[in-house]
């Protein structure tokens, strides 16, 4: 699906663990991973934590700030990821990866 953050210069491992503060802004640290791609890729960890696993919305948010792009981002038909209670904890997909007994 298209969203509107295009393509471009990615970090690859932009997570709340890699945002370092240095008294007056965010920065993001940790570039080993960095490529160009989908810039949407960056939000998907940080996006994850706080619908499926229930981490603080202030991390999403503070991550989203630092990003330069707003929290509703979330919203946007591209960004669907269903929070913890809507989901089986193993998706249809995997159920056949499991191995027989």
């Amino acid at each position: 699906m298209k969203h509107d953050l295009g393509h471009r210069l990615i970090h690859g491992d932009a997570r709340t663990g890699n945002l370092l503060f240095d008294d007056t802004r965010w920065l993001l640290g940790d570039w080993d991973s960095i490529a160009n791609g989908p810039r949407l890729q960056d939000f998907i960890p940080v996006m994850t934590g706080h619908r499926r696993f229930g981490r603080p919305y202030t991390l999403w948010t503070s991550f989203c700030h630092a990003y330069g792009i707003g929290p509703a981002l979330e919203q946007h038909p591209a960004a669907s990821i269903p929070d913890k209670r809507s989901q089986n904890p193993i998706p249809g997909h995997l159920h056949s990866l499991r191995r027989s007994t």
